[in-house]
Formats: structure tokens, sequence, C-alpha cells
């Protein structure tokens, strides 16, 4: 087994949670580790968001923050050799090259996109797409937009 830098963004929520029924707050960081600064920009935006509806939490804004950094990681020659390294007695994941295989409705989705001509704001016939929604008309001449959520 080998080790490996790989470079990191660590996300630092700093805040101030008080216990149930407490009125004074103790004071922490939590870590978070994310390949990405503006993946780990949005979910800190995220988290102080939610953190906001709590009335026991206080959100250190100043003390919270994304920054770059590296991370000491193991490397296993192959898939097999993984297995000594878990911990749950799962066998951990192997990071693939290969793009992430689409579902079935996903692929009919995009195949049945391709087929449709795009809408005409003055001349609306439907079915049509405008970007990736597909608008369908129906029988009670209202027009229905249908949109596949990520």
């Amino acid at each position: 087994m080998d080790a490996a830098w790989i470079k990191v963004v660590v996300l630092t929520l700093a805040e101030c949670v008080a216990p149930e029924g407490k009125t004074v707050c103790q004071e922490q960081e939590v870590q978070y580790y994310l390949y990405d600064d503006a993946e780990c920009q949005k979910v800190l935006e995220q988290l102080i968001d939610y953190r906001d509806g709590f009335d026991n939490v206080i959100v250190n804004k100043e003390g919270s923050s994304c920054l770059p950094a590296t991370k000491n990681l193991r490397v296993v020659a192959s898939e097999p050799a993984t297995d000594q390294y878990s911990t749950n007695g799962k066998a951990l994941g192997v990071n693939s090259d290969q793009p992430k295989k689409k579902d079935f409705m996903q692929e009919q989705h995009d195949l049945r996109l391709q087929s449709l001509k795009v809408c005409d704001d003055e001349k609306l016939v439907t079915p049509c797409r405008r970007g990736d929604i597909i608008i369908e008309s129906v029988t009670d001449n209202k027009t229905e937009v249908w949109k596949q959520s990520q």
C-alpha cells in the first residue's frame, strides 16, 4: 500500500450550539472535505441557511470558510486489496474513470428530447422542447410543462 497527497477543499463551519433548554451555547467547529471549491461554497451557504433556522444555533460566518488543502490518502494496488482496510465489513468503493451510467428514465427523456423541435413562441405546436423541458399538449386546450428533476 502506498500513500498519496490529493487536493481537497476543507469546509469549516464555526457555530455555537446551545443544548436543549439552555441559554449558553458551546462553540464548535465542524469540518468536511470536498473536492471542488464551487461545490464547497454552495454547501457552506446551504449549511448557514439551514443552521439559521434553529433557535439554539448561532453560526459564526467570519469563522466559517472553504480553504484549499491537501489530504494524505492510502492508495491500494487493486480492488481486492481494499477488503483488508474496510472498517465496517463492507468493501470500499473504487473510483472509476468511466462516466456514470444514466438511468433508464433519463435515457428515454434524452432520446425524446432530441427528437422534438424547439418550441416556437409565436406558433406553439406541441409536443416541443425548450432547453431540457418537454412541453406536451393536453385535450382541454391547456399546455402542461413537465421537467424531469435531477
